[in-house]
């Protein structure tokens, strides 16, 4: 009997804590799908659900949509050659991008700028560094 009462009174703690955390924060539900067209909720392929694309950057910059956060994104095509640089370095070494790699970023990015960071330019440089290399 009292294993009952236990069990009973865990579910009872479960139920009242979860009614309290659920009346806490609205619950915010689809009500409808998206509608095909180019407008605000609209989709070219309308099968999936609309979302709200808004957000801020850490910096404070704000965007309401996709397309205005790739805008944001490519004004700063040297930060976005890092970042893929970097992703890069990761994937092909296997480990992080250390402090002292950081002047070796700088020298490759450097190499690939006078032709726009070209994907095909940062590999091929990355490829010949010592930070591939190991020589480092």
């Amino acid at each position: 009997m009292t294993r009952l009462r236990s069990s009973v009174l865990a579910a009872a703690l479960c139920a009242a804590l979860s009614l309290s955390l659920s009346t806490a924060h609205a619950q915010v539900f689809v009500r409808q799908w998206g509608s095909q067209g180019s407008g605000p909720g609209q989709f070219t392929y309308p099968w999936g659900i609309g979302v709200d694309a808004s957000g801020a950057l850490a910096d404070g910059r704000r965007f309401a949509g996709v397309r205005e956060l790739k805008a944001i994104l490519a004004a700063n095509p040297r930060q976005l050659a890092r970042n893929l640089l970097r992703q890069l370095i990761v994937y092909s070494t296997g480990s992080p991008v250390r402090f002292s790699d950081r002047a070796e970023v700088e020298r490759l990015l450097d190499a690939c700028a006078p032709d726009g960071y070209r994907t095909r330019d940062l590999i091929h440089a990355l490829v010949q560094s010592k930070i591939f290399l190991g020589a480092h």
